[in-house]
């Protein structure tokens, strides 16, 4: 077996220490006589020399089959040679061997040697030679050597540091070469990731203090079952130039690839690294770019893969950094449920985040504050949001978003939101009003939280009947303009001490069908708390009512139980009955006239008029003054204005009765005529 070794002078490569201006480096001349006695004993040395400094690969010297010589700083001969040596089948181009004496003067010498041929070939940086590290040689046609290189220079005040230049050949060995040694030293500096080497996909260098390359490596290895993706630790050095020059990096390549938004890096703010399958580095960057006038704050796109491990580590991170500053809630994350991104001054996500915390015993779920500012563009894109999310899931209503008009907030476990929202949709002509569900899961604490609210609002309004709320025992509700709720709400009150318990009056008139109403609804209801008794009702036996509790007797079923109906937002509560001795003329001024309630039953009126063969045209405006009558069920007298064909206004008033006030049938249109 023969093999050609180039060896070229000592270490295959002579440069001059200084060359005329006029001195071509590549002027060399054939040698002629190769058979010279002188050229082959050169080429017997050469390889005699290679022996002594190490390799070990046991060379035969054959003979000089070729060459060249210059004279530039003495003469230098570069020779071909013909020399035999086994060549174990198994050899591998990338078995390369560790210098153990690195303080060996010939090693150390090697690395002067390089520093000062890296100034010679026109590296301006100034180096000053200080030691040799570490390396690595290898003997393979020759010998080669990789080593790392202590060395002092100075650097410019104007250096920029970012400077970087994208390599074009990425495909060059000796780049391919890099990115291999590269995750062979990971592994040598205690990587245990087993990492194998694939190939260098892109990378950059910059001239600054010798060569330095930034690569991206395709590196195949294994996971193990429990690594957490989630364990990321925290950049404590921010102003790290190297940091720093990531950041840069990450702005430069968005442009690269498409990002058109015109940024500007400004500086790195905080960030996070990870040791998995690499260096992995999660920043946040501040950068600067225009926004056109056009751009639509609320264009949010769906996130389609939630489950993605970059999204959930969001999650968890946006966790983390609300405990990082000041949320002291003990927050634990789950898992990110849903969420929606932005690509607007870089890309922003809003998530839905499961995390698991402490109540501590004395929280209040009831302190709310107002939203002071309720234009501000953040909350006015939250009731958008809450609009669309309906939507999205499942809402088909057809609502269409147009202004928070009030709302509260509570920061507990994080913040909550309760807005008032203006939105328009339209109500298909066959929509059932009477069209409700029933609540399953009654214990849930948005459904707990709701009942609650609407006890607080009922004592706001005016109720000042000391109600606290207990817990709300059953509930239905309804898609229709939003979501309705009815609620059976169980609340504890105080009872004046002047109360006679026992004192009942008698419903005389128990045919009522107000009355009967409430006994079907009562026997309905017993079944559904857990009545297994398969009760049927059937009419009242004998009714008694009293303020603030209601008694009812019927065949086969007792109850007694203080119980308050609130339904929907509009926090009205029905009496239970009537005494006979009611003043049939005992009317209320309606204080709230502009409530949105009240305003739909006069449109409902001016509506029910026209179907009873009103034909003049009236079109409704809106409700002026009222009085209510709670007396089998609730009457209503409003004054009402509205406006005639041509454009001319009248008043008129309004008389209807609600026998069942959720229930539009059972509403009746008593009078309807121009005030006097």
């Amino acid at each position: 077996m023969r093999a050609a070794l180039l060896l070229v002078a000592i270490t295959t490569l002579i440069y001059a220490a200084a060359v005329p201006a006029t001195a071509n480096p590549d002027d060399w001349s054939k040698i002629k006589n190769i058979t010279d006695p002188y050229i082959q004993g050169l080429g017997k040395w050469l390889v005699t020399e290679h022996t002594k400094m190490g390799g070990n690969d046991g060379l035969k010297f054959q003979k000089v089959l070729s060459g060249e010589y210059q004279i530039r700083n003495g003469v230098s001969y570069r020779l071909v040679i013909d020399a035999m040596r086994p060549v174990p089948a198994t050899a591998n181009p990338d078995d390369w061997s560790k210098i153990k004496n690195i303080t060996d003067p010939y090693i150390q010498g090697l690395g002067k040697w390089l520093v000062t041929e890296h100034t010679k070939m026109g590296g301006n940086d100034g180096l000053k030679f200080q030691k040799v590290l570490s390396g690595e040689y290898q003997i393979r046609n020759g010998v080669s050597y990789r080593l790392v290189i202590d060395a002092m220079r100075p650097v410019p005040a104007t250096a920029n540091p970012d400077d970087w230049s994208k390599i074009k050949n990425i495909t060059d060995p000796y780049i391919q070469g890099l990115g291999k040694w590269l995750v062979t030293e990971h592994t040598k500096m205690g990587g245990n990731d087993g990492l194998k080497f694939q190939k260098v996909l892109s990378g950059e260098y910059q001239i600054r203090n010798g060569v330095s390359y930034r690569l991206v490596i395709d590196a195949m290895r294994p996971v193990p079952a429990t690594a957490n993706p989630d364990d990321w630790s925290k950049i404590k050095n921010i102003t790290d130039p190297y940091i720093q020059g990531l950041g840069k990096w990450l702005v430069t390549e968005h442009t690269k690839m498409g990002g058109n938004d015109g940024l500007k890096f400004q500086k790195v703010l905080s960030g996070e690294y990870q040791i998995r399958n690499g260096v992995s580095y999660r920043l946040v960057i501040d950068a600067m770019r225009p926004v056109p006038a056009t751009a639509n704050p609320d264009d949010w796109s769906k996130i389609k893969n939630i489950t993605d491990p970059y999204i959930q580590g969001l999650g968890k991170w946006l966790v983390t950094e609300h405990t990082k500053m000041g949320g002291n809630d003990g927050l634990k994350f789950q898992k990110v449920l849903s969420g929606e991104y932005q690509i607007r001054n870089g890309v922003s996500y809003r998530l839905v985040i499961d995390a698991m915390r402490p109540v501590p015993a004395t929280a209040n779920p009831d302190d709310w504050s107002k939203i002071k500012n309720i234009t501000d563009p953040y909350i006015q894109g939250l009731g958008k949001w809450l609009v669309t999310e309906h939507t999205k899931m499942g809402g088909n209503d057809g609502l269409k978003f147009q202004k928070v008009l009030s709302g509260e907030y509570q920061i507990r476990n994080g913040v909550s939101y309760r807005l008032v929202i203006d939105a328009m949709r339209p109500v298909p002509a066959t929509a059932n009003p009477d069209d409700w569900s029933k609540i399953k899961n009654i214990t849930d604490p948005y459904i707990q939280g709701l009942g609650k609210w609407l006890v607080t609002e009922h004592t706001k309004m005016g109720g000042n009947d000391g109600l606290k709320f207990q817990k709300v025992l059953s509930g239905e509700y309804q898609i229709r303009n939003g979501v309705s709720y009815r609620l059976v709400i169980d609340a504890m009150r105080p009872v004046p001490a002047t109360a006679n318990p026992d004192d009942w009056s008698k419903i005389k008139n128990i045919t009522d069908p107000y009355i009967q109403g409430l006994g079907k609804w009562l026997v309905t209801e017993h079944t559904k708390m857990g009545g297994n008794d398969g009760l049927k009702f059937q009419k009242w036996y004998e009714a008694f009512w009293q303020n603030p509790k209601c008694y009812l007797s019927f065949d086969g079923f007792d109850v007694q139980r203080a119980a308050l109906l609130l339904v929907a937002i509009t926090t009205l509560i029905y009496a239970a009955a009537v005494p006979a001795t009611a003043n049939p003329d005992d009317w209320s001024k309606i204080k709230n006239i502009t409530d949105p309630y009240i305003q739909g039953l006069g449109k409902w009126l001016v509506t029910e008029h026209t179907k009873m063969g009103g034909n003049d045209g009236l079109k409704f405006q809106k409700v002026l003054s009222g009085e209510y009558q709670i007396r089998n069920g609730v009457s209503y007298r409003l004054v009402i204005d509205a406006m005639r064909p041509g454009g001319s206004h009248g008043t008129y008033k309004g008389w209807l009765l609600q026998e069942v006030p959720s229930n539009q049938n059972t509403w009746k249109l008593v009078n309807f005529s121009p005030l006097d």
